[in-house]
């Protein structure tokens, strides 16, 4: 999928993140803000949430607390208007100097890991603006057919996504005591490299890093993905088809499946369904078949979709949108998702473009 070139010249003081026993103060002073009050919501070391507010006097304000490590949170100033700015705190001092509605020159001293979350943030956006340009650019290919430019737009996004994943590991290697950079990988979690990749990242953390909540968070997250990545068997899903009939993945051992989240809303997903039909009709005999589990609300919406695009194999769907149980099993928190499942019932790779599940079932099933 995607990434961006970086070249690290990230240079930060090592500071102790460990839990400061007097907590942090953080002062701060807004250039165009007289009078107000300031906000700050962040997790106490109980681990429950709390929300502290102190005026604005002259331009300034303090907010101590104590948080159980360093942590994102969201600065909120109202002084006529309103404002927020993210930034990492940690139990030290820490000063802030905002500017009225140009968040781009506030400026955060004190706070390492903030350091090295500002200097990231901006790759990331990057990143995930490829993101957007490889998705547009991928669903015109499928529109026009255009095998090549799909091919073009794979492999942009497979480098996009290295290069990403190795802006991180340059930042873990700089600093691995550094909160920010767990932050970083965590996100990837919602475009995720292999697995192993995404645990590496993980382990060259510091160990304080890996011993709090963050990290159990993050941890959370990996062991759902880790339940549907290459290797694993596949979760069993079950439902109910257009007829009432029953639904089971299993039932279908012994043959290569797809099994493909959709919706009748989700244009990408039905640009691809005249594509997928083809290959179902190309190997359907020698042993492929597909399951699409349909993320729609919408009964009548979802069965005109299927007739419309001739979705002729097995659909399944709750009618749930995206609090669909089989949903939440494979974690799909996007559309369109697809697992291909072998003839063991394990899954071979997931998420694969067209022209890759295209080689996949000349291999699997011989044409």
């Amino acid at each position: 999928m995607r990434r961006i070139v970086l070249l690290w010249a990230l240079v930060v003081p090592l500071v102790a993140l460990c839990s400061h026993s007097r907590g942090f103060v953080l002062r701060g002073v807004i250039a165009g803000g007289d009078t107000g009050t300031a906000e700050l919501s962040y997790r106490l070391p109980s681990g429950d949430d709390t929300s502290i507010t102190a005026a604005i006097r002259a331009g300034g304000f303090t907010l101590t607390g104590t948080v159980p490590e360093p942590e994102l949170v969201r600065l909120s100033i109202r002084s006529g208007g309103a404002m927020s700015y993210s930034l990492y705190i940690e139990n030290t001092d820490i000063s802030v100097h905002l500017v009225w509605d140009d968040e781009a020159r506030t400026v955060v001293q004190g706070s390492a890991s903030d350091a090295v979350y500002q200097r990231l943030l901006p790759q990331q956006r990057a990143f995930f603006g490829h993101a957007r340009e490889y998705d547009e650019a991928h669903a015109k290919a499928v529109t026009t057919r255009d095998t090549a430019a799909m091919h073009r737009a794979d492999s942009l996004w497979a480098g996009q996504l290295q290069q990403w994943t190795d802006t991180i590991r340059a930042a873990i290697t700089a600093q691995p005591r550094n909160y920010a950079a767990l932050y970083f990988v965590q996100w990837l979690l919602f475009h995720p490299p292999h697995y192993d990749t995404l645990m590496s990242l993980y382990g060259a953390l510091a160990p304080e890093v890996r011993a709090g909540p963050s990290a159990r968070e993050f941890m959370d997250g990996a062991a759902r993905y880790r339940r549907t990545s290459a290797g694993q068997p596949a979760p069993e899903v079950a439902g109910t088809d257009t007829s009432g009939g029953h639904i089971q993945l299993s039932a279908l051992r012994g043959e290569v499946v797809l099994l493909d989240f959709w919706a009748s809303y989700c244009s990408r997903c039905r640009q691809e369904n005249p594509e997928v039909r083809a290959l179902y009709d190309r190997y359907h005999e020698s042993g492929f078949d597909i399951v699409s589990v349909s993320l729609d609300y919408d009964r009548m919406a979802w069965i005109h979709a299927i007739q419309k695009d001739g979705m002729i194999w097995h659909n399944s769907c709750e009618l749930r949108g995206g609090s669909a149980a089989s949903a939440a099993l494979y974690d799909v928190q996007e559309l369109p998702r697809n697992w291909l499942i072998g003839r063991d019932g394990r899954i071979i790779a997931h998420d694969l473009s067209l022209p890759e599940l295209a080689e996949r079932l000349r291999v699997l099933c011989g044409k």
